[in-house]
């Protein structure tokens, strides 16, 4: 500004240069920007077209003399000289108001000439982003002139850090060589960074960009998105402070553990150990991503220093922090001296927070890699089906292949497979438990996770999926797209795999093959179509022809020079649209065909199709059948749900209703809690709970609620991490008490563009059992923390969260689609639940219905809707905390009858040992119990038959599926498990290998069954209460015969039906004798349940091998109750301990023991041994299914 012109007449081209001089942090931006800002004349032209224009739309100022003075001070004094010379600005107006009132008009203000300003640039047709604009008019010259200044203003930069970089640097940086695109990279990221501090606004902006078209990063971008995430991450909340304040803050508190750790060990350095020896063998060296790695000493310095830290921390450092250290080192590692402490406790720090905020948790690396295959069966199911053979073929392990987080979620049983897979690639032999470990592809998949893709993917194809997974907040969504792109890519080597070793090569190498454009192309397919592989790009590193041949690595080329271009006239600085995808492939030869086929012989010639039969009548059009659940419709919700508002503004939440209640619960209501409302810096502040009764004349199946709560009306800030948990409470039928159904949490706000907005719109929310699972109180709970607790099968919630307004706004009816119910997607068996709930008598009654038949019940008056049975209600459904009986969650009905495994029997009388052994359920009713042995109702009968060959003949393991059996309801009907076995051995043939028979071990006769001599029964009640009593049952077994009378007397005493067989076994003259702790493991479950979807049965440790499953030993059942109330709880599970199981003999015994000394004394093993086994079991099977039916025709029953 000259000093010689008089202050009150400022001259406006300088107080514009001062501006110009202090507009950015980075002083070439600045230089750049004065060149191309006023008084530059092609933007002075530019302008006044849309002042012109803007000065058409706001011809007579209108409003308030205030708000006239804040539209002239906006607009500035030229432009209010240019378009209203008979108008001044006087500022005194504005600076006598309050200054509450002031900053509002300024804000209205603002808002208004920024509307008119974007409608004046269309009026004159100019476009919204100039980024390709070139067209030969002033806006053209102009952005042509801002390019050519911005690109000309970065390129003498970039020349200018080059030349000072070795000046500036000490240390272990001195000498260090910087290329010009590494500079590039940087300045690029830096530019970016001083555009989000000069427009805030932009960093949406810009990261959306990066996101949307899948491109890298420069590393000053890179380093604040992977900050900001992690920073969120640690703190649970929005950050307050920029990052590097948060960042210094955070290596304060690391650096004063981190010393208190050295004096506890006596150690001068943190960064000084032998801690870290082993990492280049076991990551440099193995991993084929990190090849271009190896020669680089400074980096693998840098980690080792790193991991040192670390050791001193936590005395252990694992492989795949190794892997999740490099990226972090490649993104921020650049500019760190290895000798400096300080600068390594930096990269330690980000090395923690990502280890506890980006790697998959064990339960969520497992969920990963079984969605993935899940998703790869659906969509590529030939891919899938090739892969899932070819890996099973000829299995040899290596040593250090997978870290032990692969291999099993409990970390003793990883550690303990590990050591097995290490032994087994020594030895050269393959246990049988570990086949179906290194037989699943996913054991790969979550390869990839735990090590951050580091381990397969080349540095740039790296650095492209880390900044992938965060610009999507490292979402369980983009960790499995993200794995199933690169699955996908490198299918084409894997249809040549033909073994296991053929497969391992694939999964563990021909990643780092992958060219960083076939990614992007991956993961921008899979970002607008989630899961979907129709369509996908293809892999351009793979050749097709006769002989597989890898495409030669082509030079890349460095990508053009940033392009810099301006974003509006109306505000003059510039827009940034740039890729630093400095890796693109040149263009390859095209793939050569494939040679063409034999031309075949010609064909016969086609006869004369037959006349087409009459067209039959039409049909009566079918019914619609009753909507269970409607996915949400884009084109419905989109336009009925508001936008989503900021933290300061009210809202409300509406309750709508209850989905689908269970047969044992008549009427349910909904209560809720808010919490943590309070804001860290705000006042203390209370929302009133919720208690939302069904309307008496909806459905009670459905019930229909009309509840709001409105919440901040105030209009301050709150804390955007603000809870809401709801439960459902309902009447429970057959006891005639309240329950507690379940629960869920709601997420108030969710980040959009880096904001907490509003979760506005419907939402069905499914219920979970129990509580959930916070660490440190309540004011700790998140949306997330009910996640891994079992849901209420086909229960659910609907609710919407709406910026407030004075009239409630009515619900829109379900079917229309307005909630988002995705995560309520009912499972098969909850559309078999959900079909028979629609087929009962009472589906159409009313909540007011029920509530009537419940007073007639309890000899109340009843009361027509109204308030009064409101009130009625309000007293019925008090809240009480016992939860809901989900054994009886639903009628048993005979149409899908029920499911009952067989799992397992366990330390059978020493007696019975050398038995071959097999379960038979039988149901028996109450009229049938005195002829037992001939009861013999359709459909009420099962035995297993696939006899586990690895078990003991005293602990025989049963590997069949779930048998289907559909009993007729009867109160007091029986179930009871019989084991029948014979005395076996096994005689080689003289015709070689697998010629051999089987006989009675004790006769040497042929071998027989009679019902009344099992080995060993157990019992349970079927049914109660119109249910049946689903479980998973460890019971004890009882010595045959079976007592009739005692059967007849449970019956009779029904339900202390344990307590009468306790009360025989402790009375020494009764019949009635246990077989001294022995037990037996099954389960039973309603039929319209598909297997592991009822409540509370999950079989799927008992399908597992049984090497495998030993391996800890073998827990009870949840139901042992009985073996608790005769006292053999302990010793059941003493003889179910790992140690019991090893030295049980097995079945391998007595195939051993009359083959000849070679192969006898060589063990269960080679193909001799395997064909006599193979025989051994067949012989079994085929004599034990002739005894078993002989036995049931002299029993009097039909054959199985």
């Amino acid at each position: 500004m000259n000093p010689n012109r008089p202050q009150s007449s400022p001259n406006i081209t300088d107080e514009e240069r001062v501006k110009q001089s202090h507009m950015f942090s980075n002083e070439w931006m600045n230089k750049a920007y004065r060149k191309v800002a006023l008084p530059n004349p092609a933007c002075e032209k530019v302008l006044g077209k849309v002042n012109d224009a803007l000065a058409r739309r706001l011809r007579k100022p209108t409003g308030t003399p205030a708000q006239q003075q804040a539209l002239f001070m906006l607009l500035g004094h030229k432009f209010v000289k240019d378009h209203y010379p008979d108008r001044k600005i006087d500022p005194t107006v504005l600076e006598g108001l309050p200054r509450d009132e002031k900053e509002k008009i300024m804000r209205q203000t603002t808002e208004f000439l920024d509307k008119e300003t974007q409608a004046a640039i269309d009026d004159i047709g100019m476009p919204k982003s100039f980024a390709e604009y070139n067209e030969n008019d002033d806006l053209g010259h102009y952005v042509r002139e801002v390019r050519s200044t911005f690109r000309n203003g970065l390129d003498e930069e970039v020349q200018k850090q080059v030349e000072n970089f070795g000046k500036k640097q000490t240390g272990s940086l001195k000498g260090k060589v910087v290329t010009p695109e590494q500079c590039r990279n940087t300045i690029v990221g830096q530019t970016l960074l001083s555009l989000m501090d000069f427009n805030p606004s932009l960093a949406s902006d810009i990261e959306n960009d990066y996101k949307s078209k899948v491109n890298m990063m420069p590393n000053p971008l890179r380093q604040k998105i992977y900050m900001e995430h992690m920073f969120q991450k640690e703190l649970k909340t929005l950050l307050r402070k920029p990052v590097n304040e948060i960042n210094d803050d955070l290596l304060k508190q690391q650096k004063g553990i981190v010393q208190a750790k050295m004096k506890d060990q006596n150690i001068e350095r943190p960064t000084r150990s032998n801690a870290a020896k082993n990492i280049y063998k076991l990551v440099y060296k193995e991993a084929p991503g990190l090849k271009a790695l190896q020669s680089d000493d400074e980096h693998k310095f840098q980690a080792s220093k790193v991991l040192n830290i670390i050791h001193v921390l936590s005395k252990k450092v694992q492989t795949s922090q190794v892997f999740f250290l490099c990226p972090l080192q490649l993104a921020f590692g650049k500019l760190l001296e290895e000798e400096n402490d300080d600068d390594m406790l930096k990269l330690s720090l980000l090395l923690d927070l990502a280890c506890e905020h980006v790697k998959p948790n064990p339960v969520k690396l497992f969920g990963y890699a079984d969605e993935v295959l899940a998703l790869l069966k659906t969509e590529d199911p030939e891919y899938y089906k090739k892969l899932m053979e070819v890996i099973k073929l000829k299995i040899k392990p290596t040593a250090n292949d997978f870290p032990d987080e692969c291999l099993n979620q409990k970390q003793l049983q990883a550690e303990k497979l590990y050591n097995d897979i290490a032994e087994s690639s020594a030895s050269g032999t393959l246990p049988q438990h570990l086949e179906p470990i290194l037989g699943d592809p996913a054991i790969f998949l979550r390869k990839w996770l735990v090590q951050g893709f580091a381990g397969v993917l080349n540095t740039n194809g790296l650095m492209l999926t880390w900044d992938h997974l965060f610009l999507n907040k490292c979402s369980d969504k983009i960790f499995v797209n993200t794995t199933l792109a690169i699955l996908k890519l490198i299918k084409p080597w894997m249809m040549h795999a033909k073994s296991y070793t053929g497969v391992r090569k694939v999964f563990l190498e021909e990643p780092a093959n992958l060219y960083t454009t076939d990614l992007r192309k991956a993961y921008q397919h899979l970002q607008k179509t989630p899961g979907v592989l129709s369509g996908f790009p293809p892999n351009t590193n793979y050749i097709e022809g006769p002989v597989q041949e890898r495409a030669p690595t082509p030079v890349r080329t460095p990508s053009p020079p940033p392009r810099l271009i301006p974003f509006g006239p109306a505000l003059p600085p510039f827009d940034v649209h740039i890729d630093l995808d400095s890796d693109e492939e040149p263009p390859r030869e095209p793939t050569p065909p494939p040679p063409k086929p034999p031309t075949p012989p010609p064909r016969e010639p086609t006869p004369p199709p037959p006349p087409k039969a009459p067209t039959p009548p039409p049909r009566a059009p079918t019914p619609p059948a009753m909507t269970h659940w409607v996915p949400y419709s884009k084109s419905f919700g989109d336009k009925k749900t508001p936008k989503p508002t900021i933290i300061q503004k009210p809202f409300d939440l509406y309750i709508d209703g209850l989905r689908f209640l269970p047969d044992n619960i008549a009427l349910a209501k909904v209560t809720g809690r808010f919490f943590n409302v309070k804001d860290e810096e705000g006042p203390s502040r209370q929302v009133q709970d919720i208690n939302a009764l069904p309307i008496a004349e909806s459905p009670h199946r459905t019930p229909k609620i009309k509840h709001r709560t409105t919440v901040n009306k105030e209009g301050i800030i709150i804390n955007p991490f603000v809870t809401c948990m709801l439960k459902a409470y309902g009447y429970q039928t057959h006891t005639k008490e309240v329950v507690h159904l379940g629960s869920c949490i709601l997420g108030i706000f969710e980040e959009v563009d880096r904001k907490p907005m509003l979760r506005t719109g419907g939402h069905q929310m499914r219920l979970k059992r129990g509580d959930p699972q916070v660490n440190g109180g309540p004011e700790n709970l998140t949306a997330d923390d009910m996640d891994e607790n079992p849901s209420v099968p086909g229960l659910t919630l609907l609710l919407r969260l709406l910026p407030h307004e004075e009239e409630e706004v009515s619900a829109p009816e379900y079917e229309k689609g307005f909630y988002k119910s995705l995560p309520c997607k009912p499972n098969k068996s909850e559309l078999t639940l959900y079909n028979y709930y629609a087929s009962t008598p009472d589906f159409k009654a009313s909540v007011g219905d029920k509530a009537r038949e419940i007073q007639k019940s309890t000899g109340a008056a009843t009361t027509p809707d109204g308030p009064e049975l409101k009130k009625w209600l309000t007293n019925a459904l008090a809240n009480k905390n016992k939860p809901a009986d989900i054994q009886r969650f639903v009628k048993y009905d005979q149409k899908t009858g029920l499911s009952v495994v067989v799992q397992q029997a366990f330390c059978l009388a020493e007696y019975h040992e050398f038995r071959y052994a097999q379960a038979f359920v039988q149901i028996v009713y109450e009229n049938e119990i005195d002829q037992l042995l001939k009861a013999c109702q359709p459909e009420t009968r099962c035995l297993t038959s696939k006899l586990e060959s690895l078990s003991p003949y005293r602990y025989p393991k049963w590997l069949d599926q779930p048998k289907i059996l559909k009993p007729k309801f009867e109160e007091n009907a029986l179930m009871i498990i019989r084991i029948m076995g014979f005395p076996v051995a096994y005689t080689p043939g003289k015709g070689g290998p697998g010629k051999g028979t089987v006989s009675n071990r004790t006769s040497g006769k042929a071998l027989e069954l009679k019902l009344e001599l099992c080995l060993a029964w157990t019992v349970i009640p079927l049914f109660s209460k119109k249910c049946l009593i689903q479980g998973e049952y460890s019971l004890p077994l009882f010595k045959a015969p079976i007592p009739a009378d005692i059967l007849k007397e449970c019956v009779d005493s029904f339900p202390d039906f344990n307590q009468v067989l306790v009360k025989h076994v402790k009375d020494k003259a009764s019949p009635l004798k246990d077989h001294n702790g022995a037990s037996l493991d099954m389960a039973v479950w309603d039929g319209r349940f598909q297997v592991n979807e009822a409540p509370e049965i999950d079989i799927r440790e008992w399908m597992q091998s049984y090497e495998k499953q030993i391996e800890d030993g073998v827990y009870l059942q949840t139901h042992h109750q009985l073996l608790t109330a005769l006292g053999k709880e302990t010793q059941a599970e003493n003889q179910r301990s790992f140690t019991a199981l090893k030295k049980a003999g097995t079945y391998h015994q007595i195939v051993l023991e009359n083959l000849d000394p070679k192969t006898k004394s060589a063990g269960p093993k080679g193909d001799t041994f395997e064909q006599e086994k193979d025989k051994f079991f067949s012989e079994c099977d085929k004599e034990f299914k002739r005894a078993f039916n002989e036995a049931l025709s002299k029993a009097g029953q039909k054959p199985l």
